[in-house]
């Protein structure tokens, strides 16, 4: 049958519509030559060190390049995704230069020549050295650009807000290399919903900033961290950007409330104000938001209770208000968040009392830290029901008890760190059943006991385990041996003895702390350590000689145990890239190598040993140094002149050697130096006056060698001194008068930490320290100062020839704690504003030419605790006061035959006559009956004792044998007096 009239128009249609769909097939999909050159032209910009382009020229088809997509019909290109699909460490880019797929070089203008380009990403790549073009603000059919972790720098070019279509910007970066002027161009960015400029430097962006992110109607998610932003508006005339459901300002410096306009971002489902100094309470509006799923508030300076009504965001699935200031208990309400994965209130004053019980509802947690909250009671068993649980970090608390073994059900835990508590008894496998992913487990400073078979073998292979102070002894933990991936093991203080078994170096974790126990080893030389680890073998019974490193360490402290032998001669290739070696308190011989010189190390500390010869001056090419101990050994010699070229040297340390000749004149460019310790030497000369112009120097001792000469009154310039030992030398002279304010600013913004020298932010923080000591005398006698060695101030000039008077001046030190100048020639009265010293509390005058009265004003040195007075030529009534009456010791006093009074038994001039006149009355009335009660008891003791001896007489006169023994006693008890005496 034919077709009819009407069947042929719309058979010939058809036909047409299958011959255009498979022309659009067969050639629609193709590359567009001018597209493929451009994209040619392009990559030849660019360096491809892995050759990651490669498909780039090998096919004519540029839509099947890597990396490239096009349109299907008209084949055009529509996205560039140059993302680096394996991204690694800065550190690791460092060394390699551009890292394993990196690329690199510059971004050529022929990317103009794709004019559909909609899709652009060139994230996590190494354009180092570049700018972002301002050309990429032409490609206006953009939707989506990715530029974060580039590696641009400089400002970004406002011609970017020429992209009207944008939806997607992301600018973020690792470190602070791009800055924005102004965010007026975000003002014709109206599609745009998604914003990141993390690390993008908007100082100079104005105060305005929020005003321009206001404009942007359609924005869904905005982060801005650490973009050094000070200014948090409180209020905003109007909201715009309703929409927003992500909101990031963490990492900020806002120094302001949390605003009450983020209320009104009714569709808001992550919130992140995290460091920044916000001062306020937990805004009681956030239950309002009802889509909120996050809410970060971490380390601001948030205060006040949380309140109840935080259990009715029913959607919360993380919250971290870790520290803050919050007080207060746990609310109750709490328990409602039957959605939460993670929860951190970690470094909060939660009150003492809060237990965990109240959070056993929430089953679905992952993530649960509650580190040095002041919680008290047990962990609870309910935990092991928390089957997503995959952190748990109860840190520095109070909880005690036993640690429940259901955690041993914790299939997904990663973290268990619940150190530095009170739990006690025993662990063993049941805890540790189905811990197949545990990496990190600390159970450091508790009660625990750690009991496992000699065959078990764990199931987990940890990174860190932290066991300080857990019992693991005697013998050395056999499990250990299945621990391949160890990067950081602390088995520190755990009571294990006996030796070291074969297979422990084959373990090679990168930070090892075997510190405080009784491990008696001659360890293997060379010793197998991991690359760039830190070695902490101290307090131990090691012995033999000090092993090479089969690789470079960092840090190798080996003090306090029985190493003996000499320091290997050619340190730097024993040790190639060793920073701290700690090696006091050993048996160690020999010369220092003049190796030592060849090393970059930032501490050495070599006391306490029998290291003899002189000091290499080759010591002085260790730029580096901030720590050099070489105290209490046998050294000889001079100080070489190159201590000078240590300019980083803060603690020096050399006394009790036997090192002669002068003090170096070049230390004077070791400015920074803030212990110096020459003591108990035999250095002679002078004292070098530019010692004065260090103004970090806090302690200078220089105590028992034989320097002469005069003080010098630039040392009183060291504004920073706390604490000067010149006793037992030959200086002569007057103290200087500079040193009436020498003291004024001792123990100002001081801190404890400031004895501390922290090395590295990844080393532990009971590893890689060192407590600065000092031997001061105090109360007569030697005492030696680490951890509260801030405290102290003390001046010692004793036992040198200085004279004169003492200065009244001197008293104007009101923080000073020591004072002694005994054994010197001065003269005149003791300062009569002594008392205002009001912090003294030992005083040490003895053994000099002192005259006249003692002050009144001693008696108000209520912390006083030691005195001594004696052989002086002082006179008068000795000062009473209630300090003074505790020490009522006659020896403070001796060898002043002219004082008077108690606590001697001389009495004072007019002390025994009866006085008469106005103000005697009730008090002279008893004066009178003490004396009488006294005389009627002298007079019952004379009686008594003249019988009582009468009848020894008579009994010696009529007994023979009595008389005979009692001269025989008398005649020896003679005999020997007269030896002693000779």
């Amino acid at each position: 049958m034919g077709n009819s009239p009407v069947e042929r128009p719309v058979l010939g249609i058809v036909s047409l519509s299958l011959i255009y769909s498979w022309v659009v097939l067969c050639v629609g999909g193709q590359c567009h030559d001018g597209e493929r050159g451009a994209l040619t032209k392009f990559r030849n910009g660019l360096n491809d060190p892995l050759n990651r382009l490669s498909s780039w020229g090998n096919h004519s088809d540029c839509c099947r390049w890597r990396g490239i997509a096009c349109d299907k019909k008209t084949g055009y290109v529509t996205k560039l995704d140059l993302r680096n699909p394996y991204p690694i460490s800065l550190e690791i880019r460092e060394v390699s230069g551009h890292g394993y797929w990196n690329l690199s070089g510059r971004l050529d203008l022929s990317l103009l020549e794709l004019k559909h380009l909609r899709y652009v990403d060139l994230s996590l790549n190494s354009f180092e050295g570049n700018s972002i073009p301002a050309f990429l603000g032409s490609l206006s059919e953009l939707r989506y650009l990715n530029l974060s972790y580039s590696g641009f720098h400089g400002n970004i070019p406002p011609q970017l807000g020429n992209l009207s279509k944008l939806e997607y910007l992301d600018v973020s970066s690792s470190e602070t290399a791009l800055a924005i002027d102004s965010l007026q161009w975000l003002g014709n960015m109206h599609n745009l919903r998604y914003l990141d400029m993390t690390y993008v430097n908007l100082e100079r962006a104005g105060e305005h900033w929020l005003h321009m992110i206001n404009q942007l109607p359609l924005i869904q998610e905005f982060r801005c961290e650490y973009c050094g932003l000070t200014n948090l508006p409180p209020t905003l005339s109007f909201i715009n950007f309703t929409s927003i459901a992500v909101l990031d300002l963490s990492h900020n410096s806002f120094h302001s409330t949390i605003p009450n306009w983020i209320a009104n971002l009714s569709h808001l489902v992550s919130l992140d104000l995290s460091y920044n100094s916000l001062n306020a309470t937990i805004p009681d509006w956030l239950p309002e938001l009802h889509f909120l799923q996050e809410i970060k508030l971490a380390k601001g300076i948030l205060y006040g209770e949380i309140p109840m009504s935080i259990g009715n965001i029913t959607s919360l699935v993380e919250l971290d208000f870790s520290e803050n200031r919050i007080n207060g208990s746990i609310p109750e309400s709490i328990s409602n968040l039957h959605q939460l994965e993670l929860l951190d209130l970690s470094f909060n004053n939660i009150d003492g009392g809060t237990t965990l019980d109240k959070l056993c509802q929430l089953k679905k947690l992952k993530v649960f830290s509650l580190a040095e909250c002041n919680l008290t009671g047990t962990i609870p068993a309910c935990l092991g029901e928390f089957s997503s649980l995959e952190v748990i970090n109860l840190w520095s608390n109070q909880l005690d008890g036993a640690l429940p073994d259901t955690l041993g059900q914790l299939a997904q835990l990663s973290l268990l760190q619940i150190g530095h508590n009170s739990l006690s008894g025993t662990v063993s496998e049941v805890h540790f059943k189905y811990l197949s992913n545990l990496l990190f487990l600390d159970f450091s400073s508790n009660f625990l006991t750690l009991r496992f078979n000699d065959d078990w073998s764990p199931p987990f292979n940890l990174s860190v385990s932290s066991l300080r102070s857990c019992h693991l002894g005697p013998q050395f933990p056999s499990w250990l041996k299945t621990q391949k991936q160890l990067f950081q093991l602390d088995i520190s203080y755990a009571n294990i003895s006996g030796n070291l078994p074969e297979w422990f170096w084959g373990i090679s974790p990168a930070i090892l702390n075997l510190s405080r126990n009784m491990i008696e080893a001659k360890l293997q030389n060379p010793l197998k350590v991991a690359q760039g680890g830190l070695v902490d073998l101290s307090y131990n019974l090691f012995w033999g000689p000090i092993p090479s490193m089969l690789n470079d360490v960092f840090l190798v402290d080996i003090s306090n145990n029985k190493f003996s032998g000499p320091l290997p001669q050619h340190m730097s290739q024993a040790f190639p890239s060793l920073k701290f070696f700690y090696a006091s308190n050993n048996q160690i011989s020999g010369t220092i190598p003049i190796s030592i010189g060849e090393m970059d190390l930032m501490l050495l500390d070599l006391s306490k040993n029998n290291l003899r010869g002189s000091i290499p001056p080759t010591i002085g090419n260790c730029r580096q140094l901030i720590v050099l101990d070489l105290s209490e050994n046998f050294l000889q010699g001079e100080i070489p002149e190159t201590i000078g070229s240590l300019n980083s040297l803060k603690y020096l340390h050399m006394e009790k050697n036997n090192l002669s000749g002068q003090i170096p004149y070049s230390i004077y460019n070791s400015s920074n130096l803030e212990t110096i310790d020459l003591g108990e030497n035999r250095l002679f000369g002078n004292i070098p006056a530019s010692i004065g112009n260090f103004s970090r120097l806090r302690k200078l001792r220089l105590r028992s060698n034989l320097l002469s000469g005069k003080i010098p009154p630039q040392l009183a310039q060291a504004q920073s001194l706390h604490v000067l030992d010149l006793a037992h030398n030959n200086l002569t002279g007057l103290i200087p008068p500079s040193f009436g304010k020498m003291f004024a600013n001792a123990n100002q913004d001081q801190d404890i930490m400031e004895e501390i020298l922290i090395l590295r932010d990844d080393i532990p923080v009971d590893m890689g320290y060192y407590k600065d000591n000092l031997f001061v005398l105090r109360k007569g006698q030697m005492q030696e100062y680490t951890s509260t060695l801030f405290l102290v101030t003390s001046l010692d000039l004793s036992n040198n020839n200085l004279e004169g008077k003492i200065l009244e001046e001197l008293t104007n030190n009101s923080t000073l704690l020591l004072l002694n100048l005994a054994h010197n020639h001065f003269t005149g009265n003791i300062p009569k504003n002594i008392g205002g010293m009001s912090l003294l509390e030992s005083l040490d005058l003895s053994s000099n030419q002192l005259s006249g009265s003692i002050p009144q004003s001693l008696s108000f040195l209520t912390s006083l605790s030691y005195l001594n007075l004696s052989y002086n030529n002082l006179s008068g009534r000795i000062p009473s006061g209630p300090q003074l009456q505790v020490l009522d010791y006659p020896s403070i006093y001796w060898g002043n035959p002219e004082l008077c009074g108690p606590p001697f038994t001389d009495m004072c001039p007019g002390d025994n006559h009866t006085r008469t006149g106005e103000g005697i009355g009730d008090e002279g009335q008893e004066n009178e009956n003490e004396e009488t009660d006294m005389l009627w008891v002298y007079s019952g003791i004379a009686p008594g004792f003249t019988v009582g001896f009468s009848g020894v007489l008579l009994i010696l006169m009529f007994k023979e044998s009595w008389r005979l023994s009692f001269f025989q006693f008398a005649d020896t008890l003679s005999t020997k007096l007269s030896l002693h005496a000779r």
